[in-house]
């Protein structure tokens, strides 16, 4: 009966220890294996920011990209607008202008006219001369004025069958003098246009055949004499003058009767051959 109780109490004990091991594996394991997953969670965080960090990176730039592709499309249509308003802008002037030129024809009825538009004018000498369209094929010479709307402003310096280029009277270059009369409260007074003043704006004449006194706002056309004969085209009105000890030496500034900033066309006027 005392051997029963003892085995009763081993197996009893026994049972017991195989109990709390098991517990203490299992909490044990639970443990190594949370050490485990963290320790991987951890590795997988460092070895998969690279290829995160390329994926955010890659639709970063793809975003870019596209953003970009979308404003480059939009810089061209802003663009091709502007030049299209740009150009249709300058052929409602130019237009303006020829029609203006038509309505001034009967000024100078028994002339030789030749309405052209402007080929070509370089900035680096916009003051000094323009190309225009038209050439020997359609009657023009070296003896032509360059007349707009508001009045003169240059003389045909080179013809070609088909082009010709006009001589500014704005150039700082040698201009081929043209003969001018001077409009005073009692008289005219003949001289010669010889250059332009940019600091004043002005043409200068000089040669004067009358020593008699000038007034401000003078009319100032052409005269018809000289190389240039086509008389009363308007060249603008006296701002000053340069008085000298001999007053026929002196020099008249004229402000421009025409706009010789924007010029799209231009008739060239001058006597039949």
């Amino acid at each position: 009966m005392k051997r029963f109780k003892k085995s009763k109490t081993i197996v009893i004990t026994i049972l017991v220890s195989l109990c709390l091991s098991i517990l203490l594996m299992t909490t044990y394991t639970n443990q190594i294996v949370g050490y485990i997953a963290n320790g991987v969670s951890w590795v997988d965080r460092i070895v998969g920011a690279p290829f995160s960090w390329f994926n955010d990176g890659k639709e970063n730039i793809s975003h870019l990209i596209k953003t970009y592709e979308e404003n480059r499309i939009l810089k061209e249509k802003t663009y091709r607008l502007v030049d299209e308003e740009s150009e249709l802008n300058a052929l409602k002037e130019e237009n303006q202008q020829l029609r203006e030129l038509l309505n001034m024809r009967k000024l100078y009825e028994g002339n030789v006219q030749v309405t052209a538009s402007i080929l070509n004018r370089v900035p680096a000498t916009w003051s000094d001369d323009v190309t225009v369209d038209k050439g020997s094929n359609s009657q023009v010479t070296k003896k032509m004025l360059a007349v707009v709307n508001e009045g003169l402003v240059g003389t045909v310096e080179r013809v070609e069958k088909d082009s010709s280029r006009v001589r500014l009277l704005t150039s700082q270059e040698e201009l081929h003098p043209v003969a001018v009369k001077i409009k005073t409260s009692t008289s005219e007074i003949f001289g010669i246009l010889t250059g332009y003043d940019r600091k004043r704006n002005a043409f200068i004449i000089s040669q004067l055949n009358s020593n008699e006194s000038i007034d401000k706002d003078s009319t100032v056309t052409t005269s018809g004499l000289g190389d240039y004969n086509i008389a009363n085209i308007p060249v603008g009105k006296v701002i000053s003058v340069k008085e000298n000890s001999n007053n026929l030496s002196r020099e008249v500034f004229v402000k421009p009767a025409a706009d010789m900033t924007n010029i799209r066309a231009l008739t060239l006027v001058g006597k039949q051959p």
